[in-house]
């Protein structure tokens, strides 16, 4: 539903600054949303964005302010705070498919530490993940 979300600035025992983390979800592939901030992950524990790179968190949805060369989607993306990612480079990824046709999606985010990160998903019902 628009305006929907869960926040716990009190979380415990989570990666902080650099420190290595994966992050996962499976969500309803046909639940998503058009704007900024559809995700899922640790982001800074005040509800306020902090600055470019502060957060790592799993995207699901059809934002295009940072993708605007894509033209459909919606797509799985990092959200890093102050920027989506849908892989290496920013606003163009040729390897970013657009998910219309899956019941279940899996997104995963794995930040490695040292400004290190990967972005994973794929069907969540059969086959394997991508590296995008």
């Amino acid at each position: 539903m628009p305006g929907m979300g869960l926040r716990n600035n009190n979380a415990t025992d989570i990666a902080i600054n650099d420190e290595p983390e994966g992050i996962y979800y499976v969500i309803d592939g046909k639940h998503y949303d058009s704007g900024c901030c559809f995700d899922y992950g640790n982001s800074s524990t005040n509800g306020r964005a902090v600055g470019t790179g502060t957060m790592e968190t799993t995207y699901f949805g059809t934002a295009t302010a940072w993708e605007a060369e894509m033209v459909s989607g919606p797509w799985i993306m990092a959200d890093m705070e102050a920027g989506l990612f849908s892989g290496y480079n920013a606003k163009k990824n040729a390897g970013s498919p657009t998910i219309d046709s899956w019941q279940f999606v899996t997104a995963v985010v794995d930040g490695g530490g040292g400004n290190n990160w990967d972005l994973r998903g794929g069907n969540a019902q059969k086959g394997s993940l991508t590296t995008f």
